[in-house]
């Protein structure tokens, strides 16, 4: 797992691991691979309607670059070319 973030919304709040892909000097993709209720635990179950809901949110917090990452340097001006979403509910 990569760099871990908290999502939290009035439905609910997990952790949730991105792994960033660099393209080049100023391009780059986010795959968010997994979530959890706790850091590192196993997947976490949602409902549909919650999981798009969050989804959408996480899009466009990571979208707007007004985050950092803990381990990993992004430039400021970096926005992701991608967002991918891998993470497996059950």
């Amino acid at each position: 797992m990569g760099n871990g973030l908290f999502y939290e919304s009035n439905e609910v709040h997990f952790y949730f691991y991105l792994d960033v892909c660099f393209l080049g000097k100023m391009e780059h993709d986010i795959d968010i691979s997994h979530a959890s209720l706790t850091p590192f635990g196993p997947p976490l179950r949602m409902l549909e309607g919650v999981e798009r809901k969050a989804r959408e949110n996480i899009r466009a917090f990571l979208s707007a670059r007004s985050y950092s990452l803990p381990n990993t340097e992004l430039p400021e001006s970096e926005i992701p070319r991608n967002i991918v979403f891998s993470w497996n509910f059950k």
